[in-house]
């Protein structure tokens, strides 16, 4: 073989054995944050991941795991199987679109073994929809405004903090007495996730919590019969601009139900 075509082989045989020097769709990925970074094009070609990280939330009536590495969460949507909660696991899958962003979809659990579970730093409500919040481990405090029984005992509270509303999902609620959490300050850890709005519409902000032992009510609620007494008038305009923290005391007729 002439000597001049030596070197140009050798050297594609170099790239072909090292995937040309790129990381192409279908390399592995290897950190939650590499997901994060996906761009749309990736997401539609399926990228498969393999992370490493601790299982921060497993919630079988909505069908997601969640699971945090040191470089951020991923969101595991329709799991065969759930891992509990502080699991330190190895997960494989692929990469795909929700929304705004990525989570992994048919994926495959292989537990480690059992850590504690990572810090959760006190963020704002607001902060909740910000990108490097995703589906982490994060600690929210506010006004209890309502609660619903939902699906395999499981709750949902709607909580007002600093003019801002959080969805907050609580797993396993046993021992929760729901009739002491309404209109009471509260601080839930548990981890971000947000929804975009419908037609380009406010986000809907959401928190989701394993159990009783993330909920810890920090200020009882007001008796109602200490809150001022308002008539509709009074009402009505503390109903514009910011909602009040708390719940009002009205007396009146009723005119329809």
């Amino acid at each position: 073989m002439p000597r001049t075509f030596i070197l140009p082989l050798l050297l594609a045989l170099v790239l072909s054995a090292c995937g040309g020097g790129t990381s192409g769709p279908g390399k592995e990925l290897a950190s939650a944050a590499a997901i994060q970074a996906l761009s749309a094009d990736d997401l539609r070609a399926q990228v498969p991941v393999r992370i490493r990280g601790t299982v921060t939330g497993a919630h079988g009536a909505w069908n997601i795991v969640f699971v945090q590495d040191g470089t951020g969460g991923v969101r595991v949507d329709n799991p065969s199987t759930f891992p509990g909660v502080g699991d330190y696991v190895e997960l494989t899958g692929v990469a795909a679109s929700a929304g705004a962003s990525a989570v992994v979809i048919r994926p495959a659990f292989r537990i480690l073994g059992h850590r504690g579970l990572p810090p959760a730093p006190l963020i704002a409500a607001a902060e909740v929809e910000d990108p490097r919040w995703r589906y982490r481990r994060v600690e929210v405090r506010g006004i209890v405004h309502a609660h619903t029984d939902e699906r395999s005992g499981t709750l949902t509270f709607s909580m007002r903090s600093g003019g801002d509303d959080v969805v907050v999902h609580v797993a396993n609620a046993v021992g929760i007495i729901t009739k002491a959490m309404i209109d009471a300050r509260v601080a839930f850890r548990g981890v971000a996730d947000v929804i975009a709005g419908a037609d380009g519409g406010a986000a809907r902000r959401r928190l989701w919590v394993d159990g009783a032992g993330d909920v810890a009510i920090q200020g009882p609620a007001q008796r109602p019969s200490s809150l001022p007494l308002l008539n509709t008038a009074e009402a009505r305009e503390r109903g514009r601009g910011d909602l009040p923290k708390h719940r009002v005391r009205m007396r009146g007729s009723v005119s329809a139900a």
